[in-house]
């Protein structure tokens, strides 16, 4: 079964996204936002079948990814808050103090993935490819030059990326990577509902996972929230103390 990925895009967020599925639409398409002031959701995606090993998380690829992201995230001076590495995706969440060199992040690390991991796959001149991501169908030979070019493709959509604005916006994501990274090492179930609905001791335990307090997420699903309420907290003295009279 196909799990489905939580959608942190909020409703009024024309301008803030780019690449990815949204390049299906209007608003993921153009110039992509970028910013000095917030941090930014960036995924990488990849096709599996046409990367070596076909997995992110393959010792090889997990340790070679990683030279490479250290390697260009510190040669454009991009900020990595924090990162996921999945099977076939990559969260990160970074920032950067010239939108310049989160351009060149962006091409020179996708692209030296590619060089690199890519499974080299011969194609035959009859077959038509296409030069950019644009549908266009060609009936007469039964195919479609887009496919031809997406199955041979490491990358299938560009890069997605958003600004991330609001603490409330920055604390969901750091959350949502979390989840995402201990579900991929097996220290927690997969949760349907991702970060929605959870209690804050699950929030809290997310960060606290394989410690001596929450080893290896005992009793997830039973836990409930432990911080104290409003009404639990110790007042202070309500009153001063009467004076004792003589």
């Amino acid at each position: 079964m196909k799990t489905k990925q939580q959608n942190l895009i909020q409703k009024n967020s024309s301008g803030l996204v780019h690449g990815g599925e949204y390049r299906k639409h209007r608003r993921g398409r153009g110039a992509r936002p970028l910013t000095t002031k917030h941090s930014h959701h960036i995924v990488f995606k990849i096709n599996p079948k046409n990367l070596l090993n076909r997995s992110f998380r393959h010792p090889k690829n997990f340790k070679f990814v990683q030279f490479l992201l250290n390697r260009y995230a510190k040669r454009f001076f991009v900020k990595i808050e924090q990162i996921s590495y999945q099977h076939n995706h990559i969260h990160i969440m970074a920032r950067c103090s010239r939108r310049t060199n989160f351009h060149h992040f962006f091409r020179v690390f996708a692209g030296q993935i590619a060089q690199n991991l890519k499974v080299k796959i011969d194609i035959p001149k009859e077959t038509p490819r296409g030069v950019t991501d644009t549908p266009t169908n060609d009936r007469e030979q039964g195919c479609t030059r887009r496919g031809a070019k997406m199955a041979t493709a490491l990358w299938p959509q560009r890069p997605f990326s958003r600004i991330v604005r609001g603490w409330k916006n920055y604390l969901t994501l750091r959350n949502y990577i979390q989840l995402n990274e201990l579900e991929v090492n097996g220290v927690i179930p997969y949760q349907k509902n991702r970060t929605r609905n959870m209690s804050r001791d699950q929030l809290e335990r997310l960060w606290l996972m394989g410690g001596d307090r929450y080893p290896l997420g005992e009793n997830w699903s039973d836990c409930t929230s432990a911080y104290p309420r409003e009404t639990d907290t110790p007042r202070r003295a309500e009153g001063r103390s009467s004076k004792s009279s003589d």
